[in-house]
Parts: structure tokens; C-alpha cells; sequence
């Protein structure tokens, strides 16, 4: 990163791209291989640039330009632009190692801005790392500028009134139920965090959720959750409520304190076990799986039951349900959307149910919205049904009132 004092004032302009995809290397080429496919593009790359430098990173290549002389700041700024295209191009074409051949997929940012006062290195470079987020979601070339400029400032004020609401409580709780086709009642529900900004307005757990995550706030707004269920599920407001799921974040499913922190609150409200259930997604199982499976029989071994959580999207692995102790399985809407128009996908829904039935799991199905795809699931033998055709997430007082105007059974 170069911050150079020009005629115009302080400026700066740099460019910086991000090549994921020779982590690849190692599948397509081998270890030793790989590395000479990373000198490759590293040297090829270098001839796109007038004196500059490349850094290995983790997960691909930075590129930063520096020592470029100028006293005219658009100037400055078309060379490095033109660098930018010249490596956009050469990354476009295949990459050639000895008798195969690869593609490399890519994102670039450049930045173009006149630097204030206030502006350090550091703020700087956490722009450029800002703007590269976004080149990775498109794949694409992003340029920095005032609406970047205005999703960073709005994604920092928004992490502060997320720890501030946690600070203030602000934080809320909202259940949706779950209906259970056998026995023709809700039983359960799922805990569902909810936040308005300070003039009243939802923010999206979308939006919060991954902050969160990537702020490390999530640890407090996790345990938060916990907390709220164990408390409502020992009050006995709610005595048909039977059990409530929990989603957990990679950063906690991470920790190793994670089973004695879920005791300290099941002891605390004097809650059984087997009514705390713990959903989580596969990537926590692709990202070490030694691991899990050691979090798995710990959390077993307390009597919490665990979730697979959207099941249908990313990897879906089949073996993930076979080797670790999933006691059911939530089918993702993606996948429960189309029915039963679709006849391919009633095809796949209904094969689904009934494997998983004969290695003993059972199944929720999630984001169900109509009669038809409940009156289906439950045809096909689905064991439980999540949706909004049943009940969209409420609040607790309101949740008390629903499960209260139950018929019994």
C-alpha cells in the first residue's frame, strides 16, 4: 500500500486481488507440484506490474503496488488501473503446468480515494480487506468507492449497536413452533434471535447473524439464547412445549468448554437434558472432524440431541448422516419448495424419508408455506413440519398464548 503526498494532497492508490483457488492446486497437481503452479502465476503476474510486490497469503495471492513515483494523482491512478486489466486478462486465461491444465477463479479491488486526516495505514487496509470481501462474493472486480465507503461505515454502526443492545438487553428471543405429524401437535420449537435498530426498525438476522460472527459477538449472543430457553422451559408457562433447538455458531461449536457451559445452564434452571436440542450445520463437520466427533459424544453424553441443520444445501453429504450421531435431520425449503408440482422433487423427498427412516433418523421438514406441502410431507412420512403455513417465529408471550389454545390430545 502506497500512500504518496501529491500536488492534489494525500492520495492513494492501490490494487489488490485473491486467488482461493489454488489451494486447489494440491487435488488437481500434487504438493510439490502446486507450488511451481503458484511460482507460475506469481512470475506471470509480476510482469503485469511496474515495480511491484507480491505476498503469499493463506489463501492465495495479495497483490500491492508500491514505489510508484508520482506528482499527479489521476495519473497514478490510470497505471495502476491499467495493471489491474493486464492481470484481469492473463488471469482469464488457463494456467499450464507440464501436460494439464486448470482455470483460476479470481477477485480484484482497486482503490482509488483522496486520504484524510484521519486516515492511517490501518484504516486504510481495513478498506482494501473490506472491498476484497466483496470482490470474493462476486468473483469479480471491485472498485472502491462511496457506496463501498457506505456499507463499511454502516456495517461498523451496526456491530455497535450490536454490542450495545447486548449491553442494554435489546436482544430478543422469538419460537416458532413445530408441528409433529404423528402424534398431530406441536411439541417443540426453535429459538430464533431478534434485533431493531434504535428507531424501531428489524434488522435482518441475516444481516446480524454473520456480523456476528465475524465480530465475535456471537459467543454472548449464542449463550444468550441458551439462557432465554432454559429459562422459559423451567417456568412452566409453557407445559406442552416438550423441547427447543438451539443453532450453534462454528465459534462455539469450536470450543471446548461448549459442553460444560450448556450444563452450567441446565443446572441453573433445573432443566432436563433431552429438552435442549442443538442444531448445527455440515461445514462444522468439514472443518475438522476429529473434532466434532469429540463435541458430538460429549453433548451426547450430557443428553442434548443433535440437529443436522439445512439439510439440501452445500456439500449434503451423505456419509455426514452415517458418521456422526445426528438424531434428526431438517430438510432444507430448497428442497421442500417445489412440491408436489414437481414430480422430481417429490421423487427425491419422498426417497429421502424413507432412507433416513431405515438408518433410524428422523426428519423435520423446514420452510413449508402451503396446505399442499404439508398435507405431502406428511404423506410421504415426515416426522416433523417447520413453516410458515403452520407458524411464523413470535414472541415469547405470544408463543404461550399459541401453544395454550392447543386442543389437547
Amino acid at each position: 500500500l502506497d500512500v504518496t503526498q501529491g500536488k492534489l494532497g494525500m492520495g492513494f492508490a492501490c490494487g489488490s486481488g485473491d486467488v482461493p483457488a489454488l489451494l486447489m492446486g494440491n487435488t488437481l497437481f500434487g504438493g510439490s507440484s502446486n507450488s511451481k503452479l503458484f511460482m507460475n502465476v506469481r512470475e506471470k503476474l509480476s510482469l503485469c506490474y511496474y515495480a511491484s510486490s507480491l505476498y503469499h497469503r493463506q489463501k492465495g495471492i495479495i497483490t500491492v503496488s508500491s514505489g510508484i513515483e508520482f506528482d499527479n494523482f489521476q495519473k497514478a491512478y490510470d497505471e495502476i488501473l491499467a495493471q489491474l486489466e493486464a492481470v484481469q486478462k492473463r488471469m482469464e486465461q488457463p494456467w499450464v503446468l507440464g501436460d494439464r491444465s486448470c482455470s483460476l477463479s479470481f477477485c480484484m479491488v482497486d482503490m482509488h480515494c483522496e486520504a484524510t486526516e484521519s486516515d492511517t495505514v490501518g484504516s486504510l487496509v481495513e478498506q482494501l480487506e473490506f472491498a476484497l470481501v466483496q470482490a470474493k462474493k462476486t468473483r469479480s472486480v471491485v472498485r472502491y468507492n462511496q457506496d463501498l465507503v457506505r456499507k463499511l461505515w454502516q456495517r461498523k454502526d451496526l456491530i455497535e449497536i450490536m454490542r450495545r443492545s447486548i449491553k442494554e438487553h435489546r436482544f430478543s428471543v422469538w419460537y416458532q413452533p413445530i408441528y409433529c405429524c404423528h402424534r398431530d401437535i406441536f411439541c417443540s420449537a426453535e429459538a430464533l434471535l431478534r434485533l431493531n435498530d434504535y428507531n424501531g426498525v428489524p434488522i435482518s438476522p441475516e444481516v446480524f447473524i454473520p456480523l456476528a460472527e465475524g465480530s465475535g459477538i456471537i459467543d454472548d449472543l449464542t449463550w444468550l439464547v441458551v439462557e432465554d430457553a432454559c429459562r422459559l422451559l423451567s417456568s412452566g408457562q409453557v407445559p406442552k412445549l416438550e423441547s427447543i433447538s438451539i443453532n450453534l455458531s462454528l465459534q462455539q461449536f469450536l470450543d471446548p468448554n461448549l459442553p460444560a457451559c450448556f450444563q452450567k445452564y441446565l443446572t441453573a434452571y433445573q432443566v432436563d437434558p433431552s429438552r435442549i436440542k442443538v442444531e448445527i450445520t455440515e461445514r462444522f463437520l468439514l472443518h475438522n472432524a476429529a473434532h466434532a466427533q469429540q463435541q458430538f459424544a460429549a453433548l451426547s453424553a450430557i443428553g442434548i440431541e443433535l440437529y443436522m441443520d439445512d439439510f439440501g444445501t452445500g456439500y449434503s453429504n451423505l456419509s455426514s448422516v452415517l458418521d456422526y450421531p445426528f438424531n434428526f435431520i431438517k430438510v432444507d425449503r430448497s428442497l421442500v419448495q417445489h412440491a408436489p408440482e414437481d414430480q422430481r422433487a417429490n421423487l427425491m423427498l419422498s426417497t429421502l424419508i424413507s432412507l433416513f427412516h431405515s438408518l433410524d433418523k428422523r426428519l423435520i421438514m423446514e420452510g413449508v408455506e402451503t396446505e399442499a406441502q404439508a398435507e405431502y410431507m406428511k404423506r410421504c412420512g415426515a416426522d416433523m413440519i417447520q413453516g410458515f403455513y403452520y407458524a411464523r417465529p413470535m414472541p415469547e408471550k405470544q408463543l404461550i398464548r399459541f401453544f395454550s389454545e392447543q386442543l389437547p390430545q
